[in-house]
């Protein structure tokens, strides 16, 4: 698998093959081998990037289910405050894919009217976009949201 140069710090990823021949990537949160996808590509990189900023492993989920209307959708990734809140939902997308699609922030927003939280990012590993919802706005933030310390 050809997989790009990212617009984030390179990671010290674990790699290895399955039975199959098919690339997996060790998942830091998960604990477990994934299936390397150039999704799951964006998703770790942008993981150890959190990591990186601050954010804490034990207050990251990665791929949880979130109920929607009589179906189901999954967070790539949802960091929550010291307090289990919420605090900033990423929607990561593949390389290629353009992420200033409207159905990507109606995807995202759509998953945070359940969640509630008051910090979103959008990314395809190669442009990243921070967002701000308060009170129903949205504001474009010029980087990520630092992780609150209290």
């Amino acid at each position: 698998m050809n997989l790009p140069n990212l617009n984030l710090p390179l990671p010290a990823l674990k790699l290895k093959l399955n039975e199959y021949n098919e690339p997996l990537v060790w998942d830091v949160v998960r604990k477990s081998y994934v299936k390397l996808t150039p999704e799951e590509w964006v998703r770790q990189h942008f993981l150890h990037f959190l990591l990186l900023n601050g954010y804490p492993s034990t207050l990251i989920q990665v791929e949880n289910k979130l109920p929607q209307h009589k179906k189901y959708g999954r967070t790539d990734l949802l960091a929550y405050d010291r307090q289990a809140r919420p605090f900033l939902l990423v929607e990561c997308k593949a390389p290629e894919q353009n992420i200033e699609q409207s159905s990507h922030f109606q995807q995202i927003l759509a998953y945070n009217t359940r969640l509630g939280s008051p910090f979103l990012a959008l990314t395809n590993g190669m442009t990243h976009l921070y967002i701000q919802q308060e009170k129903g706005k949205l504001s474009l933030l010029n980087d990520l949201p630092s992780f609150p310390r209290g």
